[in-house]
C-alpha cells in the first residue's frame, strides 16, 4: 500500500524479487493506475500466485513495459492464460516464466499471443512443457523479433527440437536447452540450421 500512495514516484523500474508480496501484493500493484513509464517488473519469487498474474494482467497503465520477470511464482495454465491474452504490452521485449510448472497447456496458451511483437528473450527454464508444449511454441506467429530463449530442463525431446527448427524464428540465435533429452540427430539439425552466437544442450 505505501509504494502505491507515493504517486510523486515516476517510476521506470520496479523490483520486488523475493519480497513475498504475495497475490495481494500483486493486486495492488496492478491495479494502481500510475507509474505510466514503469518499463521493467521484476517480482520473481515473489509468491503472487495465479492470482497474483491474473490482477497483473489486467493492469490498464504500463503500455510501456518491455521487461517482466515472474521467475518461481507458481503460476499455472491459468495465470499463463490471462498474461497471454494481454493486449497492452505491446513493448514487451523479455519475458521470464521459469520455475513455474504450467506445463504444454500453459504453453498452448503462451504461443497463443499475438500482440507481443517485439519480444526478443523469452525464458522458460523448468516449466515441465516437454515436446508438446514446445509444439504450441513454435506455432506463434507473431515473435519474428525473438533472439533468445531458454527451454531448459523441460524434458524436450526430438519432436520439440525439430519443431524449434522449422519455427519462423530466423532471428533466434541463442538457444538454451540444456538437460533435455535430445538425440543427436536433432541436436545436429538444430546446430547446422542457422548460425548461432549460443547453443547449448549440456
Amino acid at each position: 500500500t505505501t509504494l502505491t500512495t507515493r504517486t510523486k514516484w515516476d517510476l521506470t523500474k520496479l523490483s520486488l524479487a523475493a519480497n513475498n508480496i504475495g497475490p495481494r501484493g500483486a493486486t495492488l500493484l496492478a491495479q494502481y493506475q500510475g507509474w505510466p513509464n514503469l518499463t521493467r517488473l521484476e517480482l520473481s519469487e515473489a509468491n503472487i500466485s495465479d492470482e497474483g498474474a491474473i490482477a497483473l494482467s489486467k493492469n490498464t497503465s504500463w503500455r510501456k513495459l518491455t521487461g517482466l520477470l515472474l521467475r518461481k511464482n507458481g503460476i499455472t495454465e491459468r495465470g499463463v492464460e490471462a498474461l497471454s491474452k494481454n493486449e497492452l504490452w505491446n513493448e514487451l521485449a523479455e519475458l521470464d516464466l521459469s520455475n513455474n510448472h504450467f506445463g504444454a497447456l500453459g504453453a498452448k496458451h503462451l504461443g497463443s499471443n499475438k500482440s507481443w511483437t517485439k519480444l526478443r528473450d523469452l525464458q522458460l527454464y523448468d516449466c515441465d512443457i516437454k515436446d508438446e508444449g514446445v509444439v504450441f511454441l513454435a506455432q506463434n506467429t507473431s515473435w519474428s523479433s525473438l533472439i533468445h530463449l531458454d527451454l531448459s530442463f523441460n524434458a524436450v525431446e526430438d519432436e520439440g527440437a525439430k519443431a524449434i527448427a522449422n519455427s519462423i524464428w530466423k532471428k533466434l540465435n541463442s538457444l538454451d536447452m540444456s538437460g533435455n533429452p535430445i538425440g543427436e540427430e536433432f541436436q545436429s539439425l538444430l546446430k547446422d540450421g542457422r548460425e548461432w552466437d549460443f547453443i547449448t544442450f549440456a
